[in-house]
């Protein structure tokens, strides 16, 4: 689970890659999602709990550059072989910036 900023735009997403925070998103986190993994381009794969009438069933392609919080707060994510075995490392050093 991983905080989020659900500005208008995320709020009204309906498919495709999500590009609509602003990249100071990590100011204004208000909500939480599921970040369960990545596309081949890099992008963030996430579940929200807001029903399948949202998005893509529920889910949401985000964009890996205006990922609306997420890296900010973390601290940083980083990916390990990608192609064979992924593994996600998330900092420990929780910051808003």
């Amino acid at each position: 689970m991983v905080g989020i900023y659900a500005n208008t735009p995320f709020t009204m997403y309906s498919g495709g890659t999500f590009t609509g925070c602003p990249s100071n998103a990590a100011t204004y986190i208000n909500h939480a999602v599921v970040l369960y993994g990545w596309d081949s381009n890099g992008n963030w794969l996430i579940k929200n709990q807001w029903g399948t009438s949202w998005g893509n069933s529920g889910y949401m392609t985000l964009s890996s550059t205006l990922d609306c919080g997420i890296s900010q707060l973390l601290g940083y994510i980083s990916v390990a072989n990608p192609n064979s075995n992924p593994q996600v490392t998330m900092s420990t050093n929780y910051t808003t910036g």
